[in-house]
């Protein structure tokens, strides 16, 4: 099930059932809790409820983060940072996936799935500028920036340090980054060093 928390709140707050439908047929199981008072909706308790309730019933929850936007609020609802603050966050793919506290793999674990879907990601143009043909879609490389740094992060946490070596690599043809550079420069250390 795939839900779009800023539409779910904005359209539960403005009474409008239309998308609230949509995600009830999708995810029955969300019915009783997706019958939230205003308060609720308007405090995001609506949207940690719904976390919750779909990690203790084992489903994976994917969050698409962005740095940028995501410490600001919603238009009057909390900021993002803020609904997901009871989760541990980990780097997954092009997202992240919330992790009840106490629950969430070691991050060699993390490390080792983040490369299995990265192995599978076409990024057809992303890294050959076709990307930024397009202002309006510059926030998508900028999450793929994001996701290749913090891939770059956890393989480097990890003694990866080929994988971490080209997301780092990967990141700066998205944007100058001195953060990635630096990461750059300690998987170039760490691999010459290993020879």
């Amino acid at each position: 099930t795939v839900i779009n928390p800023d539409l779910l709140l904005g359209t539960l707050y403005h009474d409008l059932p239309w998308y609230r439908n949509h995600v009830e047929k999708s995810w029955p199981g969300a019915v009783s809790t997706l019958k939230a008072s205003k308060e609720q909706v308007v405090s995001g308790q609506l949207i940690t409820d719904l976390v919750n309730q779909a990690l203790k019933s084992g489903k994976p929850v994917l969050f698409v983060a962005d740095p940028r936007s995501d410490k600001l609020p919603l238009g009057g609802f909390p900021s993002r940072d803020q609904l997901m603050q009871p989760f541990v966050r980990a780097p997954w793919g092009i997202g992240e996936r919330l992790f009840l506290p106490g629950s969430e793999p070691p991050v060699a674990i993390v490390a080792a799935e983040n490369e299995k879907l990265w192995a599978q990601f076409e990024l057809r143009g992303l890294l050959t500028g076709w990307a930024f043909n397009d202002s309006q879609q510059r926030n998508i490389p900028l999450r793929y920036y994001d996701a290749l740094f913090a891939l770059g992060q956890v393989s480097e946490l990890t003694g990866r340090w080929s994988t971490a070596q080209r997301a780092y690599d990967s990141s700066l043809k998205l944007f100058e980054s001195p953060k990635a550079k630096e990461g750059l420069a300690r998987c170039q250390q760490a691999l010459a060093s290993a020879k």
